[in-house]
């Protein structure tokens, strides 16, 4: 069983636990695992898919990386590319930075920042864009808009990749979901594991 290590309370009232289990470290609310370590199935999968793409990829942006899980596959598979996460809660990030810091992970660096805004004032682009925003299961209206999908296919690079983590709690949403996909990104794919479906989208096919 996992052992708990540290609780608190969301502003909307939900728990966030810092947990730790066979080896890696779990984040967690009532109802979703947010980090898995080198476990974190969505990103696992994903990165697995992309196997041969990663090799070439040396900046990675993570909006909503929890602890890090991506770091961890990433190391796993042993790359180390220039991770930024971009997280707005600042326990969360505490958190993360003393675990990353005690593996060694100098090249993660986390920025305390709402999603939303930062995708428009972002100068830089990236190979590697990577979105896991979540409240619980559900993920956020502002991250399924094409407004936002676009603000970050303005962040690729001409040959980048995005990662994109949803989880259905209605039909409705996630037909809506692939319709604004589609029209963001003509090149796109989905990974579908149950409730959980991962796209992997680029600018070209």
């Amino acid at each position: 069983m996992p052992v708990s290590i540290n609780k608190l309370k969301m502003a909307d009232g939900s728990g966030l636990e810092l947990s730790y289990f066979a080896g890696r470290w779990q984040l967690s609310t009532d109802d979703a695992l947010y980090s898995d370590g080198k476990r974190y199935r969505p990103l696992r999968v994903a990165f697995k898919k992309l196997t041969t793409k990663l090799q070439e990829v040396k900046s990675v942006l993570l909006l909503g990386g929890g602890l890090g899980s991506a770091a961890d596959i990433l190391e796993h598979k042993g790359l180390r590319p220039a991770i930024t996460i971009v997280e707005q809660n600042e326990q969360i990030i505490k958190w993360a930075t003393e675990l990353n810091n005690s593996k060694g992970y100098h090249h993660v660096h986390y920025i305390c920042a709402d999603a939303a805004a930062y995708v428009k004032v972002l100068n830089e682009k990236v190979d590697l864009l990577v979105v896991d925003v979540f409240n619980g299961r559900h993920v956020p209206a502002f991250a399924t808009g094409t407004a936002f999908l676009k603000d970050c296919k303005n962040l690729m690079k001409p040959n980048a990749i995005l990662v994109y983590n949803y989880i259905i709690n209605s039909g409705n949403g996630w037909q809506s979901m692939q319709r604004n996909m589609s029209e963001v990104f003509e090149h796109n794919t989905i990974i579908d594991l149950g409730e959980n479906r991962v796209f992997i989208a680029s600018l070209s096919a």
